[in-house]
C-alpha cells in the first residue's frame, strides 16, 4: 500500500480494518498501513499456552506476559492474508477411444485467521453453544482452556492457507457410429472439488476471500466488520452423453 494521501488531501499513515465481533472486545484484526503490503496481521504475538490454559504473548519489548497484562501498544505485524502467487495446472490425455482430464489449481505463501477456531474452537468459549471439534482433539486449541484469554487476538489462530486442489476431473469415452445422422457418442463422467491439500483445519480455504482490502479472514468481511458466515464447498458429481450430428 502506498499513500492516504495526494496532493489535495493529507490522511493518515494507517487504517485498522475488520472489526471483530462480540463476545468481548477483540477489536480489529488488519491494519492497512503504508509500505505494508495489503492484508497485514496486526495483533499480539502469541507465546503459547501456560499451564493455567491462558494465552501467553509478547509485549513490545519482547518479554512473555500473560495477554490480559498486554494492551494495544503491543501489538506488532504478525503475516499477511494476500498469497503470493496462484498457480493453476490442466492436463489432458487420450489412450484410444478414452479421454481424462485433469485441472489443479493452488494459493501459496498466506495465512488465514481461523475466525471459526477463535470463537468457536476452545474450551475457553461461552457455555451452552456448539463447539468445533477442534475444542477437545488435543490439538493446539484444545489447551486455550483460560476465559480470561480468549477473546483477545493474536496470531495464536493465524494458520497456513496454501492449498493445492484437485478442481476438476473428467473421464470419458467415445464411441464412432456408422449412422447417416449421428458421428460419434461420448459418455462422461466429472468430478469437481474433489479433494484438498491443505492445513488449513478451519474448512476449504478456498472458501476465504483473498481479494479486497482484508484478505485471509475467515468468514465474510462487510462495511469493515466480519460475519462468521459459513457454507461447506460441496463434491459435484456429474455424468453425462454428447452426442456429435
Amino acid at each position: 500500500f502506498v499513500s492516504f494521501s495526494n496532493q489535495l488531501y493529507n490522511g493518515g499513515t494507517f487504517q485498522d480494518l475488520v472489526g471483530m465481533p462480540a463476545p468481548g472486545s477483540p477489536g480489529n484484526l488488519q491494519r492497512l498501513q503504508e509500505g505494508k503490503r495489503v492484508g497485514s496481521f496486526y495483533t499480539l504475538k502469541s507465546a503459547g499456552v501456560d499451564n493455567t490454559g491462558g494465552l501467553l504473548v509478547y509485549n513490545q519489548k519482547d518479554q512473555v506476559v500473560s495477554a490480559t497484562q498486554a494492551s494495544n501498544t503491543d501489538r506488532r505485524f504478525v503475516g499477511n492474508g494476500l498469497p503470493k502467487f496462484m498457480a493453476s495446472m490442466g492436463n489432458s490425455f487420450t489412450y484410444g477411444k478414452w479421454d481424462l482430464g485433469v485441472f489443479l489449481r493452488g494459493q501459496f505463501g498466506y495465512k488465514i485467521f481461523d475466525s471459526y477456531a477463535f470463537y468457536l474452537g476452545t474450551p475457553a468459549q461461552q457455555s451452552n453453544v456448539n463447539l468445533l471439534t477442534t475444542a477437545y482433539d488435543g490439538g493446539k486449541y484444545s489447551k486455550l482452556t483460560n476465559p480470561k484469554t480468549a477473546a483477545i487476538l493474536s496470531d495464536y489462530f493465524l494458520e497456513n492457507g496454501t492449498f493445492v486442489k484437485i478442481d476438476n476431473v473428467s473421464l470419458g469415452y467415445t464411441q464412432k457410429i456408422d449412422s447417416k445422422y449421428i458421428h460419434s457418442v461420448r459418455i462422461y463422467a466429472t468430478g469437481r472439488n474433489l479433494h484438498t491439500f491443505t492445513k488449513y483445519k478451519g474448512g476449504d480455504p478456498d472458501a476465504v476471500a483473498v481479494n479486497g482490502m482484508s484478505p485471509g479472514a475467515a468468514g465474510t468481511v462487510t462495511n469493515n466488520a466480519l460475519a462468521l458466515d459459513y457454507y461447506p464447498s460441496a463434491l459435484q458429481l456429474l455424468f453425462g452423453v454428447q452426442v456429435q450430428f
